[in-house]
């Protein structure tokens, strides 16, 4: 009897409190629990990259939209791009010294200027990544269109980035808090881009670590910033954590893109041993109607929830128009600013996420800051039905809330205070947060921030590091962008006022550009004209040299025309196909180390390319000047297909006649190589083929020397013959195998939007597993985009073929 009329009086004050003309719907605990804690929240915020090289930002980034960001947004976070002009050449080959009159500090400088306006606005937290390493530094000494950094080329690498942060302190005073190793490494794109598999990942945080230790850096390593795919995630940090040096790195695991609530758990399982915070770096596909802004704010509630996510960051603060990427069109804040704007602004840097428990349609997550003691409730209702809710809080002293209200049309509206207990009618399609403190839970002074990145020393004699000066003009910089693009008409143009070997600051020629590009009627145009496929560039790279190592080609954009193809428009030239580059690097030397398959690209390019350059002449066996043989290169720079390191390209070299004992100069045979970086299918095939374990370089080391120092126990099993136990291969993600029809046309359609063309397509039996060369599927292609109609679309197609 007590418990009925209990349950009646409940009943009727949710009534009385719902508002007047809303459908009574039944009361949805949730449940917070303060003393029950998860993950310090680093921070929320935008990334702002500016590609172009203007000497301005665009003009809208003024006071204005700086204030509007951090004071109303509540951005905590900024991201910023490494500009690869700063070393567009080799400072001076010595990569423990900083040259600092070789560094240009022309596109640094504004991106600087963008971090100040923020910094005095009080956001002190400052990622920078880097979309390419300096191009003197990559396989195919370019920044765009893939290309790897070379194995010999680490040291370098990591000097560049310690320059960066010094020069940042230096020259603006900006503490640059966190590096990204390198932007989404497994791309191959038209803009800066480079591939890492996931050995070599490893080696990248490795030689950041050693040189920022010994350069005094406090600056936090963010890796690997790869999609967040649980597999391909999977595969670049394993590696990582288990080494015993580099899994010690000071940072966090960094993902982009978005991923679905159940392999957002997988996450959380699989990264919590390694105690590092996973961060979200960059995202976006976001529609910038009301539902665009509604999936982002359960997107951005996932990944802290479900994911354990501490960071989050958007791609675009502002664009100069309504977009899936930007949070703003100029100054006019989008939907999806708003639903942003509910976690960003409450939910502080040093929160922690408590106990948040719910099973019915409002999602609801909870923060409690330690310094201020302020609790943050925020609550997404995507539902077409209002919801009634009521807050229940254990370890909480406090019951009054205030609250801001987002529904469609109507933003950040102020609510009437909200007593915990009670019942609080919550509109369909919203979001609210609500905001109470306990000053009991006030148990810091302040939030640890982050370290000074890098202290100058005492008595300097330098006040500003490196120059204003950029990369030089040139009269072919016209042509060559013309002949990277395809664009023969105007080619044809703007060859009428230059010599057609004319070159661009580093001495690449019109002919460089179209076979970076793998623009193959552009490269035969250009050689009907004249240019000479072996004219030298910096470094001795020719056209020829770059035909050999071409990442363009099929499968990227659509284009039908294969790798090998690039190479034999350049063969038909009749090159000197003995032409070295100033490291000794032959064009096979180049095929070799350039290697790579795509997802819609197939292996037997590659290995199609590496025997027509022997066929063409060229020694198997030929060395370059460290005495490196096309074998070495290929076990120490490894060749990766669709993120597994396979051994294709070391077994054709042996196939036509390697030398599998050869040592180079350092006494180094490709065994060495194989076992320095922890290739499992490489050193298997080597051993196969007669690689001697035992054979000592130089310094004295065998490979099982090398393997016994590493604690690559995997590797030292095969090299004592046992071929049970190796666990180090990167399994891929198993789904059905695509067939391939019409899948290329249903991720085009799906990711232009034409919800029509994609019924037509799916109903025509179009491919839905079908790859990009960045490995994405129309689906993936359909989110990125905010075609939300269209994802369902696809999404059920796949339930239906996997059942």
């Amino acid at each position: 009897m007590y418990k009925s009329l209990l349950l009646s009086i409940i009943i009727l004050n949710i009534v009385a409190l719902a508002p007047p003309g809303i459908a009574f719907a039944q009361v949805q605990n949730i449940e917070i629990d303060v003393e029950e804690r998860y993950q310090t929240i680093e921070g929320f915020g935008t990334c702002v990259i500016d590609f172009l090289s203007s000497p301005e930002m665009p003009g809208y980034f003024d006071d204005s939209l700086y204030n509007m960001a951090v004071n109303d947004l509540g951005m905590s976070m900024l991201r910023l791009s490494f500009p690869q002009s700063m070393e567009w050449k080799n400072d001076d080959g010595d990569p423990d010294h900083f040259n600092w009159p070789a560094f240009s500090m022309e596109q640094l400088h504004k991106r600087m200027q963008v971090a100040q306006e923020f910094q005095k606005r009080g956001v002190d937290k400052v990622l920078v990544s880097t979309w390419s390493p300096p191009e003197f530094t990559k396989t195919h000494r370019s920044t765009i269109f893939g290309g790897h950094l070379r194995m010999d080329m680490y040291e370098e690498y990591a000097e560049n980035f310690a320059a960066l942060v010094i020069a940042a302190k230096k020259n603006w005073g900006i503490n640059i808090g966190a590096v990204g190793l390198q932007n989404e490494l497994l791309f191959i794109e038209p803009y800066k881009s480079c591939i890492y598999n996931p050995y070599q990942a490893r080696e990248a945080v490795r030689v950041l670590q050693r040189k920022f230790q010994k350069e005094g850096i406090q600056a936090k390593i963010i890796m690997p910033e790869e999609m967040m795919a649980l597999h391909r995630m999977k595969a670049y940090v394993g590696p990582v954590m288990a080494d015993q040096e580099t899994s010690r790195f000071r940072g966090a695991l960094a993902a982009h893109r978005l991923e679905d609530g159940e392999k957002l758990s997988e996450w959380k399982e699989f990264s919590a041993p390694f105690n590092k915070q996973s961060w979200m770096t960059e995202t976006s596909g976001h529609s910038t109607d009301w539902q665009g802004a509604l999936e982002l704010a359960e997107d951005i509630h996932e990944h802290l929830v479900l994911g354990n996510f501490s960071a989050w960051i958007y791609w675009q603060l502002s664009e100069n128009k309504d977009d899936v990427y930007s949070l703003m069109n100029k100054h006019t804040p989008l939907p999806k600013y708003h639903t942003s704007k509910h976690f960003y602004r409450y939910i502080r840097p040093g929160a922690r996420r408590v106990q948040a428990s719910t099973s019915g349609q409002v999602l609801a997550s909870a923060f409690v800051h330690p310094v201020s003691g302020q609790l943050t409730v925020v609550l997404v209702n995507k539902h077409t039905e209002a919801a009634n809710i009521r807050l229940a809080l254990r370890n909480f002293k406090m019951k009054d809330f205030s609250g801001y209200l987002s529904t469609e049309g109507a933003y950040f509206a102020a609510i009437k205070k909200y007593r915990s207990g009670k019942s609080l009618q919550m509109p369909a399609n919203a979001v609210i947060t609500l905001i109470a403190q306990d000053k009991g839970l006030a148990t810091e002074q302040e939030v640890e921030p982050w370290p000074e990145a890098w202290i100058p020393s005492d008595g300097d004699p330098l006040s500003y590091y490196g120059t204003m000066e950029g990369t030089p003009p040139s009269k072919a910089d016209h042509a060559s962008l013309l002949a990277r693009v395809g664009n023969l008409e105007k080619l044809t143009e703007a060859l009428k006022g230059i010599s057609v070997n004319d070159t661009v600051y580093n001495g690449w020629t019109p002919l460089h550009f179209a076979a970076l590009a793998g623009q193959a009627e552009i490269m035969k145009y250009l050689i009907s004209q004249g240019a000479d496929v072996n004219q030298p560039a910096a470094g001795g790279w020719s056209p020829f040299h770059m035909a050999a190592s071409a990442f363009g080609g099929n499968g990227h954009d659509g284009q039908k025309v294969t790798k090998d193809r690039i190479l034999q428009i350049a063969l038909e030239a009749k090159p000197d196909v003995q032409q070295r580059t100033n490291d000794g690097w032959t064009a096979l030397h180049a095929a070799v180390i350039n290697s790579h398959t795509a997802w819609s690209q197939d292996e037997s390019e590659v290995i199609r390319r590496v025997d027509a350059l022997i066929h063409a002449g060229i020694d198997v066996n030929v060395t370059d000047k460290e005495g490196r043989s096309p074998l070495h290169w290929a076990a120490w720079q490894g060749y990766e297909s669709m993120v597994q390191v396979r051994p294709a390209v070391v077994n054709e070299l042996i196939k036509r006649g390697a030398e599998v004992n050869m040592q180079d100069s350092q006494g180094n045979t490709p065994l060495h190589y194989a076992v320095l970086m922890g290739y499992p299918s490489i050193i298997e095939a080597l051993l196969d083929a007669g690689a001697a374990p035992e054979l000592k370089n130089h310094k004295n080391e065998s490979p099982l020397f090398l393997a016994e120092k590493a604690a690559y126990w995997n590797v030292w099993q095969l090299l004592q013959g046992q071929r049970t136990g190796v666990n180090a291969r990167v399994d891929a993600e198993q789904e059905p195998k695509s067939d391939g029809k019409l899948g290329r046309a249903l991720l085009q359609a799906a990711w232009k939007g034409e919800e029509q063309e994609v019924k037509r397509l799916l109903d025509a039996g179009a491919d839905v597993f079908f790859r990009d060369s960045d490995g994405f599927r129309a689906i993936d292609r359909a989110r990125d985009g905010g075609h939300t109609e269209i994802v369902r679309l696809i999404q059920h197609k796949i339930d239906e073929l996997k059942q």
